[in-house]
């Protein structure tokens, strides 16, 4: 929650470049996560504008489907690799590219829990995104995309 501080006004960035950047890290999520958060996130606003509300409950949403997005991609590796008669080990490439890339999404989208920040406007969000997408581009370019079953 703010308190004895106004944010400055910054530019913001189009609606369809933070929607281009936000389409891109999705490449890295599973779409199930991305489906509850926004189909969630309506409930924790009611009826007060965005950024006018306690920001833990949307803390709290982001936490939580953080978890359900690793163990979801985490639990179709699994079953894929298990069809194929392997062995499951957890796939730490993996892991790590969904945490990031939904962190980083979460950062850019409207009613961002990051708001709660003094620092956070929605071009550095934005900027988070950018960073992010071109982080795990190079990371995948060097170290390969997930593990594969």
């Amino acid at each position: 929650m703010r308190m004895g501080h106004e944010r400055s006004a910054a530019p913001e960035m189009p609606a369809s470049s933070v929607a281009a950047i936000a389409t891109e890290l999705t490449r890295y999520i599973p779409t199930e996560a991305v489906g509850i958060y926004t189909a969630a996130l309506p409930f924790l606003l009611g009826d007060s504008p965005l950024g006018s509300d306690s920001y833990t409950g949307r803390w709290i949403l982001s936490g939580i489907v953080t978890v359900l997005a690793v163990l979801y991609g985490v639990g179709v590796f699994r079953a894929e690799v298990q069809k194929r008669g392997g062995r499951f080990r957890w796939p730490p490439k993996r892991t790590a590219i969904i945490v990031i890339a939904f962190v980083a999404w979460v950062a850019l989208i409207p009613g961002s829990p990051f708001n709660e920040f003094g620092w956070y406007t929605p071009a550095i969000g934005a900027a988070i995104g950018i960073a992010a997408n071109a982080a795990l581009s190079l990371f995948t370019l060097w170290f390969g995309g997930p593990e594969r079953a």
